[in-house]
C-alpha cells in the first residue's frame, strides 16, 4: 500500500513538473538565460556581436526588448562609408550595425500551429542602423524614431499578407548607391509573397540619396505622406496603390560641377 502512494505521489510530481515546464519561460530569470542562449547562438552564427539589455515575455506571446545592439568586429570592411557624404557623420559608429532602445512585439499562439501568424502589433521605438556592406552596392544609415507595424494576418502556406497600417516616424536616412561593393552573382527567383497594405503613413522623415562617389543627390523631406489600399506582389515584381496624399514636403538635387 505504502509503495503505490509512493508511485502515485511520483507520477504525479513529474505529471506537475512537464505540465509546469511551459509556463517556465514567464519566469523573468528563465526568460533572461533563454535569450542570453540565443543571442549567443545568433551571433555565432552570423558572425556579429548581438545584445539585448531587457526582456519581458507576457502570455501567451508579447515580448518586449530593450537596448538592443547589433555589432560586428572592428576592422571589418567599410568600404562603401564616403567622406561626402555628411548625414553620416549622425550614424552609428562603423561597427554597429543597429542600436534599438525598445522592441514590442505580440504574436497569436494557436493560429501558428495552422502555418498561420497573427500579429497583433510590432513597435519600433529610438532605433539608429548601418547596414554597411550588408546589402550589396547599397548602405542605409541613420536613425528611427518610431516604426509601428499594425496588425496583420499572414498565411505562411500560401504566402500572403493581410498588414492594416505601417507607420514610419521622425526618421532621418541616407541611402548610398556604390559601383564598388561586391556583387551578389547568385541567381534567386523573385520571393513568392504578396503583401496587402491598408493604410501605410510617413511622418516628419527625411531621406538623402547618393550615387555612386557622389555625382549627384536626391533628398527629400517629408511632413506626411500617406498610401493607402496598396498591393505589392514579389512574385510577379507588381506593385499598386489606390491613392497616394503627400502633406508639406520639400525636394532637392545637386548634380557637383567637376
Amino acid at each position: 500500500m505504502k509503495r503505490a502512494r509512493r508511485i502515485a505521489i511520483t507520477l504525479t510530481a513529474i505529471v506537475a513538473v512537464l505540465l509546469a515546464l511551459p509556463l517556465m519561460v514567464y519566469v523573468p530569470p528563465v526568460q533572461r538565460w533563454l535569450v542570453d542562449k540565443a543571442t549567443a547562438m545568433a551571433s555565432e552564427a552570423t558572425g556579429m556581436d548581438i545584445s539585448i539589455g531587457a526582456v519581458s515575455l507576457r502570455f501567451p506571446l508579447t515580448l518586449s526588448l530593450g537596448d538592443v545592439l547589433v555589432t560586428r568586429p572592428v576592422g571589418a570592411d567599410s568600404s562603401l562609408l564616403t567622406p561626402h557624404s555628411s548625414l553620416l557623420l549622425d550614424c552609428p559608429r562603423c561597427d554597429t550595425i543597429a542600436n534599438i532602445r525598445r522592441v514590442d512585439a505580440s504574436v497569436a499562439l494557436l493560429p501558428l500551429f495552422s502555418l498561420r501568424a497573427e500579429l497583433g502589433g510590432l513597435t519600433i521605438n529610438e532605433a539608429r542602423l548601418n547596414t554597411l556592406d550588408l546589402i550589396s552596392d547599397t548602405q542605409v544609415c541613420g536613425s528611427v524614431g518610431c516604426l509601428d507595424v499594425g496588425s496583420a494576418n499572414a498565411l505562411l502556406d500560401s504566402g500572403t499578407v493581410d498588414l492594416t497600417s505601417l507607420l514610419l516616424a521622425d526618421a532621418d536616412l541616407c541611402i548610398l548607391l556604390s559601383d564598388t561593393a561586391a556583387v551578389d552573382t547568385t541567381e534567386s527567383e523573385p520571393l513568392p509573397w504578396r503583401i496587402a497594405l491598408g493604410e501605410a503613413t510617413l511622418q516628419n522623415v527625411s531621406c538623402e540619396v547618393h550615387m555612386p562617389g557622389d555625382s549627384m543627390v536626391m533628398g527629400t523631406k517629408l511632413g506626411k505622406l500617406v498610401a493607402t489600399d496598396a498591393d505589392i506582389n514579389l512574385a510577379e515584381e507588381r506593385y499598386a496603390i489606390g491613392s497616394l496624399l503627400i502633406g508639406p514636403a520639400d525636394f532637392s538635387y545637386d548634380q557637383p560641377i567637376e
